[in-house]
């Protein structure tokens, strides 16, 4: 069986292989940002879309998860620091939602991770700021818990209060 097309290839560029970019430092801004359910289904994460700004990647994107909730506390922790780091470069010290985040330049240490069998992929290591952008204020402080309606940070942790590390507890009012 046949099909009839109209198709020129001179006009469309062939797909090419989306391998990881270099090692570097790139100055990137995240175009993306959304909370999805963890793969066993018992945490949420923040994903962030990254896109190189200049040079020869520029366009190029990256993917770099935060585990806001998650049982393991340690897990959350360190999403909680890399987002802090993120808030930080960005300048939006009190984030009430990740689109806050969108459109601002950063600079993005990005490295090649390669787990066993799996083809290699890149992880973003370190986010900072541009040129030593001085913070911004963006609305009320909250604490970092996925709003499982939207793409929103919400102040109440997941976990059970007394497992959760000191700074997702929210303060006890007298």
């Amino acid at each position: 069986m046949s099909v009839d097309l109209n198709f020129d290839a001179n006009n469309v560029p062939p797909t090419s292989p989306f391998d990881p970019i270099p090692n570097n430092n790139y100055r990137a801004h995240a175009v993306e940002s959304e909370v999805k359910p963890t793969a066993s289904g018992t945490g949420k994460y923040l994903q962030i879309t990254w896109e190189v700004l200049d040079g020869e990647f520029k366009g190029r994107k990256v993917w770099q998860r935060l585990n806001i909730v998650n049982a393991n506390a340690q897990a959350q922790e360190i999403a909680q620091r890399e987002l802090s780091a993120i808030c930080h470069a960005t300048g939006v010290l009190k984030l009430t939602n990740s689109s806050q985040l969108h459109h601002i330049p950063v600079m993005l240490k990005v490295v090649v991770k390669k787990d066993g069998d799996r083809d290699p992929q890149n992880e973003v290591k370190k986010v900072s700021s541009v040129d030593g952008a001085k913070p911004i204020a963006s609305g009320p402080s909250a604490g970092l818990r996925a709003d499982p309606s939207a793409s929103t940070i919400a102040a109440t942790p997941s976990i059970a209060p007394e497992k959760a590390p000191a700074w997702a507890r929210q303060a006890k009012t007298a």
